[in-house]
């Protein structure tokens, strides 16, 4: 699963930042996609501090 879930984001990370850089520039393109993994780090993180909560 892990292995899949890798992969998957990858290609889909990958994809996103190929479709940003031929409109906006890969300097651009490679900021939108920091973005985007900061934002799921921190939906990842949320979710691991309610889960902790909740097993308390």
């Amino acid at each position: 699963m892990t292995q899949i879930s890798q992969a998957l984001g990858i290609a889909v990370l990958g994809g996103v930042f190929y479709t940003l850089a031929e409109h906006n520039g890969y300097v651009t393109a490679f900021r939108d996609v920091l973005w985007v993994l900061l934002a799921l780090g921190m939906g990842t993180l949320l979710g691991l501090m309610n889960l902790i909560r909740l097993y308390k």
